[in-house]
């Protein structure tokens, strides 16, 4: 668990350790350099689990998130941020999926609550294996931190990036999963909060820009023969939406995209195709202009991609149609 100027939540994210149905762990914290209460409201539990740590100063959470795993004696690693709540059965659901079912890294959805521990609207739920999870990542990282539990020994001397704050998990989940077995699991393990202060908040611009550097490795990682800017800049428009510019490019960018996966085999095609697909209608739920020429290219990119039905597609579907239909956004 890092921890910096993290007063407010931290003596509920250590109690939802404590209490743990799996109780056989260390509870490894490192304090970044607070200057509020943080180290006294640690120090007021008594409980020798608990390893407590301190940087000499604020070091920043890559640093401290690679000193943890420098400091873990387990066979297993488990993330908590200091403001996140875990389910009290979340090491040992975890634990019997890699000890019974033979994974190495086992990701789980999450509830947002807000700063009251109030439940919001916003759940992040999925249910993948590997290949659905590296294909996801070619757009966004559907893996929450506090939701991992991996072996330890699938590190291999791989850790947290410098250059990538504060999208370093990503970038490491990418790199990890390539060579282990893996799942997110659809179960509800952790309470993620949202706040003002939460890091990727904090740092909006430099989380998009590494976010974007981050999702063009691991495009790189697959199609490095085929790139080019034009490739790379299509691939973006799929990954941040701020840079739109119209379905023609898609269009393009999918035909290029399922070809050379065709031929290479990189994803199995019907689970690239269904993450593709989901992330073009997300696009078009951003578009500034609607028409129904816009309404028949999408339905030409689905006849393409022939994805699985989903109900939310659906719905999507019909509110791009209709909008597409009156010619403006609604709904």
């Amino acid at each position: 668990m890092p921890a910096y100027n993290s007063e407010t939540y931290i003596y509920s994210a250590i109690e939802s350790v404590l209490n743990q149905s799996y109780d056989n762990f260390e509870l490894i914290i490192v304090n970044d350099g607070s200057t509020d209460n943080t180290k006294d409201i640690i120090l007021s539990f008594k409980d020798d689990r608990i390893k407590y740590f301190e940087n000499e100063q604020n070091r920043g959470l890559t640093y401290t998130r690679n000193k943890l795993l420098s400091l873990s004696k387990g066979n297993y690693i488990a993330f908590l941020d200091s403001d996140d709540i875990a389910h009290q059965d979340r090491f040992k659901t975890q634990i019997h999926l890699i000890e019974n079912q033979n994974y190495d890294f086992v990701a789980a959805s999450s509830q947002y609550i807000d700063a009251n521990n109030s439940k919001l609207n916003n759940k992040q739920i999925f249910n993948l294996n590997k290949d659905e999870i590296l294909a996801t990542m070619l757009y966004f990282n559907p893996i929450i931190t506090s939701t991992v539990l991996f072996k330890k020994s699938i590190l291999h001397n791989l850790n947290f990036r410098e250059a990538y704050p504060p999208c370093e998990d990503y970038d490491l989940w990418q790199r990890l999963l390539l060579n282990c077995k893996a799942i997110v699991i659809p179960q509800i393990l952790v309470k993620y909060r949202i706040h003002n202060s939460n890091i990727s908040t904090v740092m909006n611009k430099q989380s998009k820009l590494n976010r974007n550097k981050v999702t063009l490795n691991h495009f790189h990682h697959y199609f490095y023969q085929y790139i080019n800017n034009s490739f790379d800049n299509q691939h973006l428009q799929l990954v941040d939406f701020t840079l739109i510019n119209n379905t023609n490019t898609v269009s393009d960018y999918v035909n290029k995209l399922i070809t050379i996966n065709k031929d290479r085999n990189f994803f199995p095609e019907i689970i690239l195709n269904n993450v593709v697909f989901s992330r073009i209608l997300k696009y078009y739920l951003r578009i500034p202009t609607y028409n129904l020429n816009q309404f028949k290219i999408l339905r030409s990119l689905k006849k393409q991609l022939k994805p699985n039905f989903r109900l939310d597609n659906f719905v999507k579907e019909l509110i791009i149609f209709v909008r597409c239909l009156v010619g403006k956004k609604i709904l």
